[in-house]
């Protein structure tokens, strides 16, 4: 019996060194599938089907041992087809995507300079977002800040002429 152990580490030792231009699951199913011959040929000699033995241990050997061999492939943490998909999202990101977070915060914030400094960072990334000179302008003429709010009306304007709001708030402010 332990003659057919000994022989399957040597067989399996041998194909695993000579595999080299095998990828670890075609090495994991050959080892599998010889340990495997080798421990069903022990099982099966026992009870008068050695080869019948030998065949079934094998076959799952191999299954095992691919399985287990194309776990180990698998990149730790993130698999390859998370990261694909991210170098796909941030190629075709535009700089308003970021943007948008930035004009998000600024509505979600409870302090009126906190708004501010995010509706202005948000518009250096995208400087043709007509909401967000709006609001701007919405907050500067909460504040009086005259000037500052009908810059980002006549800007709202600019970019989109039939926004209605942005011309009654400079109506409001005598332009």
């Amino acid at each position: 019996m332990k003659k057919y152990l000994l022989f399957s580490a040597i067989i399996a030792s041998f194909i695993i060194s000579g595999c080299a231009g095998m990828s670890t699951t075609e090495k994991g199913a050959a080892a599998g599938g010889v340990i495997g011959a080798g421990s069903g040929a022990i099982i099966g000699h026992q009870v008068g089907h050695t080869a019948g033995g030998a065949l079934i241990g094998g076959a799952v050997g191999a299954l095992a041992g691919g399985l287990i061999g194309s776990t180990a492939e698998q990149p730790a943490g993130k698999t390859q087809t998370y990261q694909n998909r991210q170098a796909y999202k941030q190629s075709y990101q535009s700089p308003c995507d970021a943007a948008y977070a930035d004009f998000s915060r600024a509505r979600s914030s409870q302090r009126t300079d906190d708004k501010i400094y995010y509706y202005k960072k948000g518009l250096r990334l995208c400087p043709d977002y007509y909401d967000a000179h709006y609001e701007l302008g919405l907050l500067y003429k909460r504040l009086g800040n005259i000037e500052e709010a009908k810059y980002e009306f006549r800007r709202t304007l600019e970019i989109k002429p039939e926004h209605y709001d942005a011309r009654e708030a400079l109506r409001s402010l005598g332009y």
